[in-house]
């Protein structure tokens, strides 16, 4: 993989446990920060490290959840995931130096693929994608925050 903006041959940084799918990496807009899924501590959770791969951080992760696609807000003081918890995907923030997780969408469908954007009166929203069987049912936006 290679850091935003950069033109060369890729080296690989971290090892993404789900590199198949749709998002397993995301650069955070300052390029020094890289988001990545990855199972090496026992669960697919969701981690941070250095954009050269050093000081890889567990920022969440619990074995009976499946969790990726991660991305960094705008600022770069969180990032959002989806996590899949029994039925159904569902999308969540953290900051990103940790704490508490923040549930933004518990729908009786599969949210997943969060993205950020930054809207005209300062607030942040992220798009939420609903996918009903095997086709996207609706894509709305879920304020999160004043961006700084």
């Amino acid at each position: 993989m290679l850091g935003p903006g950069t033109v060369g041959a890729a080296k690989q940084i971290v090892m993404s446990a789900r590199s198949s799918y749709l998002r397993p990496h995301a650069f955070s807009a300052d390029g020094t920060k890289i988001a990545f899924e990855s199972d090496r501590s026992g669960a697919y959770g969701i981690w941070t490290a250095n954009v050269d791969g050093s000081d890889p951080t567990l920022l969440y992760g619990r074995k009976e959840l499946i969790s990726g696609s991660p991305a960094w807000s705008s600022d770069g003081r969180f990032v959002a995931f989806d996590t899949r918890s029994g039925k159904h995907t569902q999308i969540f923030v953290i900051a990103a130096n940790g704490g508490p997780v923040r549930e933004l969408t518990s729908d009786q469908f599969d949210s997943m693929l969060p993205s950020w954007s930054r809207m005209a009166n300062g607030f942040t929203s992220i798009p939420i994608v609903t996918v009903a069987g095997s086709r996207y049912s609706s894509v709305r936006r879920r304020v999160v925050g004043r961006c700084s």
